[in-house]
């Protein structure tokens, strides 16, 4: 008997895509993570089928947030506020915030490093100073952010993390 003949697979880049494009129409969070990767400037998911364009990133990242992945949400926030749509950044870290949602769980490996490494007292904080500046669209609300930079000060004083527990006190003094 012949002994099996060893071969290397070769990744075939455009079938591939192809295949992120159908499962992410079909709502399958690890493509839309993927395609978002694969639009961003850091791609690591096809290495020889960069395909760079921030607003597609953006695309998938959304789509993928609505479809219940905690990171996308998390991106999408961080994203809305570079792009100065303070209303969507501040809708997504409420989300992020009230945690009320069931998250899709997502394996860590297969993220493509879009990990949410933002603990609860910076998305607090984020979402304050979004409140506290009110441009772009949203409405400046003090009582709310100063509520926010409160709990995130205590948070992060819990977390011992006092210089920032400190920053987040004398954002208050500022508001206004």
């Amino acid at each position: 008997m012949e002994e099996a003949e060893e071969w290397e697979a070769t990744p075939d880049s455009q079938a591939s895509f192809y295949h992120f494009q159908k499962a992410g129409q079909g709502g399958c969070v690890e493509a839309l993570l993927a395609l978002a990767r694969i639009h961003s400037p850091v791609q690591l998911v096809l290495p020889d089928a960069s395909q760079e364009d921030p607003t597609l990133v953006f695309k998938y990242l959304t789509l993928a947030s609505e479809r219940g992945s905690k990171e996308a949400t998390y991106w999408a926030a961080e994203h809305a506020t570079k792009s100065e749509d303070h209303v969507l950044a501040a809708a997504c870290l409420q989300r992020l915030i009230d945690n009320t949602e069931k998250w899709y769980p997502v394996v860590e490996e297969e993220l493509y490093h879009w990990e949410l490494k933002a603990p609860s007292y910076e998305l607090k904080a984020s979402l304050a100073k979004l409140l506290g500046d009110g441009e772009f669209g949203l409405a400046q609300d003090i009582e709310k952010a100063t509520e926010l930079y409160n709990e995130a000060a205590e948070e992060a004083t819990a977390a011992k993390k006092g210089k920032l527990a400190m920053q987040y006190y004398e954002a208050v003094e500022y508001l206004g």
